[in-house]
């Protein structure tokens, strides 16, 4: 499709609804970030999720549609972790080798592959191109990039590549992250959260002790959020997995609050370059829905903690 499309263009459009893969969670040509501290079964989840849709089970009690799958992990070991793990999470779902109805379904382990470099991005490119698959999972974030993720504008680069792949594939993107140390459900959660919350399409986030988690939808750009998703992870006789759930729960949990919100929406703003001061308050008062006080607010935080500077009413990231 076309870069730029006339009004004409763009009423002629006829699939203007997200094609979810997982409903109101995983959409095609979308990137989507599940964020947790570490050791919160993040990985194990989308293992589970992957098992999930390339058999066209249920996922949370969420219908899943059957589709092909590429997980590229450079984080586990490929047989102590991930077979095991994919093993036993199949035994709890009742799937086994032998007749096994699925779709594509492929791990992926790539070494050394940074995708902040251009020839990493490349790579990974190619990768999908040759498994074409219609979920591309990349765990962890952190062990594909070679720079620091705060406040780098790398970090968007490499979302804007993520999204590339998405359109041109036709697939989903889900990513796995981790929360900053010492982050709560209600503040900046992510490194380097300003370049990533502004190119990803939904962010949600695993909260809570091993015996009740939930997953919680933070945002998403495709529509109304979804409600909470509590689940349990059982070990069961002869050591299979089990991923079990309530169903979904009313939305409870804090967002992330105004100020960060209004933080990360002004550190984006600021990659741009230098920037009036007081256009950007405005242009964030009409986009963003944040007041003239939680804008500025924010402006005189991300300054003080060096991360922008405000030269003579003018706002640029800090050198």
């Amino acid at each position: 499709m076309p870069a730029t499309l006339s009004l004409a263009d763009i009423l002629k459009i006829e699939n203007t609804k997200p094609k979810y893969l997982t409903e109101k969670v995983i959409a095609s040509e979308t990137v989507t970030i599940i964020a947790a501290p570490a050791k919160s079964a993040k990985s194990m989840l989308t293992m589970d999720l992957a098992i999930a849709t390339a058999t066209g089970q249920n996922w949370l009690n969420i219908p899943c549609e059957q589709a092909s799958v590429l997980i590229v992990d450079n984080e586990n070991h490929m047989n102590y972790v991930l077979a095991n793990r994919a093993q036993r999470l199949a035994e709890g779902r009742g799937i086994q080798a032998a007749g096994i109805q699925a779709a594509p379904w492929n791990i992926h382990k790539p070494g050394q592959l940074f995708l902040d470099q251009e020839d990493g991005m490349r790579t990974l490119t190619t990768l999908a191109r040759e498994h074409q698959p219609e979920l591309l999972i990349i765990d962890p974030f952190i062990s594909f990039i070679s720079v620091s993720e705060n406040g780098s504008p790398i970090i968007r680069r490499v979302f804007n590549g993520l999204k590339n792949i998405a359109e041109e594939m036709h697939c989903a993107v889900l990513v796995l992250d981790h929360f900053k140390k010492g982050a709560g459900s209600d503040s900046n959660l992510l490194r380097g959260s300003g370049d990533k919350l502004g190119a990803c399409d939904a962010l949600f986030t695993i909260t809570g002790t091993a015996e009740d988690r939930t997953l919680h939808c933070v945002f998403s750009r495709l529509g109304k959020e979804p409600d909470d998703m509590p689940f349990t992870i059982e070990d069961g006789e002869e050591c299979c997995l089990t991923i079990t759930t309530t169903g979904p729960v009313p939305r409870s949990m804090p967002k992330i609050s105004a100020l960060e919100l209004a933080k990360d929406a002004v550190f984006s703003t600021c990659t741009c370059g230098y920037q009036k001061t007081s256009e950007i308050v405005s242009l964030l008062m009409e986009t963003e829905g944040c007041s003239e006080r939680t804008i500025r607010s924010a402006i005189t935080e991300l300054v003080e903690n060096g991360l922008v500077e405000n030269p003579h009413g003018k706002l640029r990231l800090a050198a």
